[in-house]
């Protein structure tokens, strides 16, 4: 977060809070707010805000007087006019676990999101794991952070750990009864994760604790080995190839594959692709039982965009 002069963000009667806040001046603050009309809810254009001006500029007793005032401590802004953020999870990576203390202290909500162009929505337990912010981490949950929340990539929590090969955290989590059976919406488990992970010292402390976060998966039943997903997706995928030959063959899907191949341009083209994905969905819907496993990997929210095949 930025943390340049106020006046590259804000203008009157917005500006003289900002100054205060700048200059770290709560009782000016106060002052400004209480006799100039402040909106505490203004966003300049870049999608700044005065508790996030507060925030990113460190100003904890400001933090507390916008608080105080009545700001929202869960208002969302679109950084940059695209980029959604809110107060807790943008500080949730950061050095100072007081700012997010203060937030948490005045309702702010644990479970607050901000966008990653790859994640998408992260919540802000995720920005605390990226930092290495495990005692922010535990923070939120005891201020109760959902435990299987996800990102748009459908990770959890104990997925991110697993990844980042983080499995002390991973133990910790499992003890707090996280959902180690959730999988991520290409079909990653926190037990494939621990299985092919190949840490190089036996004698390393993170060695250690994938060896105790394999036992507490195996005493909650899980089975090693446990199927790779990638191998898994290509069957599911292939399974799915041949349902759509199938349906192309039919009727609707002959006329679907003619009105493709004669689209004027490029996006009629492209809509009609995706509506054709659409029909032949419905058409596997019919033919497969709802726990078909190819059924399964073509309705998972990874494939909602996908039009390969048409």
């Amino acid at each position: 977060m930025p943390t340049k002069s106020p006046e590259t963000y804000f203008q009157a009667p917005e500006l003289a809070a900002a100054q205060a806040i700048y200059r770290g001046d709560a009782a000016g603050l106060r002052q400004a707010v209480t006799t100039q009309h402040v909106n505490l809810a203004y966003s300049s254009p870049q999608g700044m805000t005065l508790l996030l001006f507060a925030l990113a500029n460190q100003q904890k007793a400001c933090v507390r007087e916008l608080l105080a005032l009545g700001t929202d401590p869960n208002q969302v802004s679109l950084l940059n006019g695209r980029e959604k953020v809110q107060p807790v999870a943008l500080v949730a990576g950061g050095e100072d676990q007081e700012l997010v203390k203060i937030l948490l202290d005045h309702r702010g909500n644990p479970n607050s999101t901000m966008h990653d162009a790859v994640a998408g929505d992260e919540p802000a337990v995720f920005q605390a794991i990226h930092a290495r912010r495990f005692d922010t981490m535990r923070l939120l949950l005891d201020h109760g952070a959902d435990l299987n929340a996800t990102d748009g990539l459908g990770n959890t929590a104990l997925i991110l750990l697993a990844t980042f090969n983080q499995f002390e955290q991973v133990a910790y989590l499992l003890g707090r009864g996280a959902d180690f059976r959730k999988a991520s919406h290409s079909g990653g488990t926190v037990a494939f994760l621990v299985q092919d992970h190949q840490l190089a010292d036996p004698a390393s402390e993170a060695y250690q604790w994938q060896q105790k976060v394999r036992r507490m998966l195996e005493e909650r039943g899980v089975q090693f080995p446990v199927p790779d997903p990638a191998v898994a997706n290509t069957q599911q995928r292939t399974a799915v190839d041949t349902y759509r030959k199938q349906w192309l063959q039919t009727e609707d899907g002959r006329r679907w594959k003619t009105r493709i191949s004669t689209a004027p341009n490029s996006t009629d083209n492209f809509r009609l692709r995706l509506e054709a994905q659409q029909h032949f969905r419905a058409w596997l819907k019919a033919q497969l039982p709802a726990d078909s496993p190819a059924l399964q990997y073509e309705l998972s929210p990874a494939r909602a965009g996908g039009i390969e095949g048409f």
